[in-house]
């Protein structure tokens, strides 16, 4: 169609008043209805809409809520903008022309209904608003239009559609999430979003950059959450990021002092991050599912692991110092609210790169796990089971000269990018921040990928040091994600799984501490062999740290030969074991018992204090038990779609 308008104007026709919605890439028709009906009379917002929105004193209340809680960390909007829009439609009358950016108004609204009804607001003079029913009114107006929004090519249409994705994959829709992801891109790309304007320096393509930047996160963040290709190639786009543009925070009036602060830093801090990572995300979903050998994975991908790995250092030692996190610093409540936008952006950035190290170690660690997970026998509860080892299997899965330094080397980023994860549950105060945020249900994420790093380090070695500090990090990590679970759905859901996973860690300890007194035989078999030789008995108790899960004497003994003389092979063989053994949890058999899929152990209370820093909001710290009737819990919190945590998959 653009060939085609070109040769009609060259003749002085416009194109644009024949009819060409029904072409592909014609004039969306309510774009060029629109341009007529702008200097029509302004009618009632409602009867545009169909429904009412709030009235303006709870329209304002809920914009600033938005904009402490939830724009900081998803720059779908450009503040000033937004705001010369919302104040020419806040006496209730609209153009026809502006339905668009009403239902945008109604899911953002939508959106903050949520976020303050979870919040204490006792200072509030709306407190006792019924903020549960806007938000189920208020998303409504979205959720009913939803055919309309997807053929109105418009910012606002994107915008809308960005909102609700990234509020549903963390509260409770993920696959709804990524259906609208995947038709944002769509409509994105429809538009030229992801091409450089050809004139810049407008607020109006600052936005559009913003919204395809906004875009270009989600999609990389989806393809690592949810294990999926991703759906923006680099080399399709050539759009540059935007500008570091000051909004206010809180705008200025006759009652209130404003706040200027620069949020696109981070948004563009971010991007950068994603962008570097872009390569391995590819490859790992190019190649995952392919046919291709272990031993060209492997090279392949190392090569491009230390690529990425220096650039992501760079990325770090270049970051703003408002944007580095700082462990050893925790908040005080009484923050200023640019301190605490700036130290929810600098958390976000540090989990979002963290999490990254994770999924992207990931396939060196454990190539060789779903050849281990085919031979694997049924679980069972009963800890004198025998379990496989993969050295059974490693000759004819590992190339004959692997690089073990590249894998010690992915091994100890694993544990200390899940180890600073962990450390978030240090600082009460910076946890409470995110909680009250659109950041609580990513940081359930990024705590459960820390927690199972963790268990399958502790599971490789039960006994040893790191796995009790394992433990007490996992105990900590339970008890927020039980906290963050009275706000996200998500949240709930992994907190049970991550109780059976600690459950099954608890099970392989007993086994290690059991299975040197007996190494798999019967007592009477054990008393005729207590005339063993010294040396023996002293490399059972020098042995006992680093037992296996497996106590099978034969496989015991045959691996030992192959891997005692190699120390870095050793670990890595456990630690592949151990993630087959953490998947059995996850990805049980088809033939299997349907009772291995519930819960091992009652969910945990879901109130706890941490050390002398009690939560906020009435949240009483946990009782002696720390346990509480699994009954109470709905049943859609029993499960949880297994699709968001891919990476833990035998893949």
């Amino acid at each position: 169609m653009d060939i085609t308008r070109k040769i009609i104007r060259m003749h002085g026709r416009n194109v644009v008043k024949r009819a060409t919605s029904a072409i592909p890439d014609g004039q969306d028709h309510i774009i060029a209805a629109s341009r007529r009906q702008s200097y029509s009379a302004k009618r009632e917002a409602h009867s545009i809409l169909g429904v009412s929105l709030p009235p303006k004193e709870i329209i304002d209340d809920l914009l600033e809520e938005y904009f402490d809680s939830v724009h900081w960390f998803s720059l779908v909007i450009y503040g000033p903008t937004f705001r010369r829009q919302y104040d020419s439609v806040a006496d209730g009358y609209a153009y026809q022309s502006q339905k668009g950016f009403l239902i945008l108004l109604a899911t953002v609204l939508g959106i903050a209904s949520w976020y303050r009804a979870e919040t204490s607001v006792s200072n509030s003079k709306f407190s006792n608003e019924d903020w549960g029913g806007w938000r189920v009114r208020l998303f409504a107006v979205a959720e009913t239009r939803f055919l309309e929004l997807m053929d109105e090519r418009s910012l606002a249409s994107l915008q809308t559609c960005l909102l609700l994705g990234t509020y549903h994959v963390y509260h409770g829709r993920p696959n709804a999430s990524l259906a609208l992801l995947g038709a944002t891109i769509k409509i994105a790309q429809a538009m030229g979003l992801h091409r450089e304007p050809i004139r810049s320096g407008s607020d109006e393509n600052e936005e559009r950059k913003r919204v395809w930047w906004t875009i270009y996160t989600w999609d990389r963040f989806a393809s690592i959450t949810y294990g999926r290709p991703l759906g923006i190639n680099d080399s399709d786009c050539n759009v540059s990021l935007p500008a570091d543009m000051n909004e206010w925070a809180r705008p200025q009036t006759e009652n209130q002092q404003g706040v200027l602060i620069c949020f696109s830093t981070y948004q563009n801090q971010l991007s950068k991050l994603y962008i570097i990572a872009s390569p391995l995300i590819e490859t790992i979903f190019g190649l995952r599912m392919s046919s291709i050998g272990k031993e060209s994975f492997t090279a392949r991908y190392t090569e491009l692991m230390e690529d990425v790995s220096r650039r992501l250092t760079n990325w770090c030692d270049q970051l703003p110092t408002s944007l580095r996190f700082n462990f050893d610093y925790d908040i005080p409540f009484e923050a200023s609210l640019e301190e605490k936008v700036y130290r929810r952006q600098a958390l976000a950035l540090q989990l979002t790169y963290d999490n990254i190290l994770i999924i992207l170690h990931r396939p060196i660690m454990a190539r060789q796990v779903d050849s281990l997970c085919r031979s694997s026998p049924v679980p069972t509860h009963d800890v004198n089971t025998t379990w496989p080892t993969i050295s059974t299997t490693m000759s004819e899965n590992l190339p004959e000269n692997p690089n073990f330094s590249s894998l010690i080397d992915s091994s100890q980023q694993w544990w200390a990018a899940a180890i600073r994860i962990s450390c978030i549950t240090k600082l009460p105060n910076t946890a409470q921040l995110a909680t009250d945020s659109h950041l609580v249900g990513f940081l359930a994420i990024i705590l459960f990928n820390s927690a199972i790093v963790m268990v399958v380090y502790a599971l490789s070695d039960p006994l040893s040091n790191r796995a009790q500090e394992a433990k007490r990090n996992l105990t900590r990590i339970l008890r927020l994600e039980n906290l963050l679970g009275k706000r996200s759905s998500l949240s709930q859901q992994s907190g049970v799984i991550l109780q059976d996973v600690i459950q099954l860690l608890l099970d392989c300890e007993t086994q290690a501490m059991l299975g040197p007194a007996c190494g798999g035989r019967s007592l009477n078999e054990e008393t005729a062999h207590s005339s063993s030789s010294l040396a023996s008995y002293q490399s059972t108790v020098e042995d006992a740290p680093h037992v296996s899960q497996s106590t099978n004497p034969q496989t015991n003994s045959s691996s030992s030969t192959n891997v005692s003389t190699n120390p870095s092979m050793d670990e890595m063989l456990r630690l592949n074991e151990s993630l087959s053994f953490v998947q059995k949890v996850f990805f049980p058999v088809n033939d299997f018992d349907d009772n291995w899929a519930t819960p091992i152990i009652p969910p945990t209370q879901q109130h706890v204090s941490f050390g002398n820093n009690s939560y906020s909001n009435n949240w009483s710290p946990a009782n002696a038990d720390g346990f509480e009737n699994s009954e109470s819990y709905p049943e859609d919190f029993r499960t949880v779609d297994n699709g968001i945590y891919w990476i833990w998959e035998a893949s």
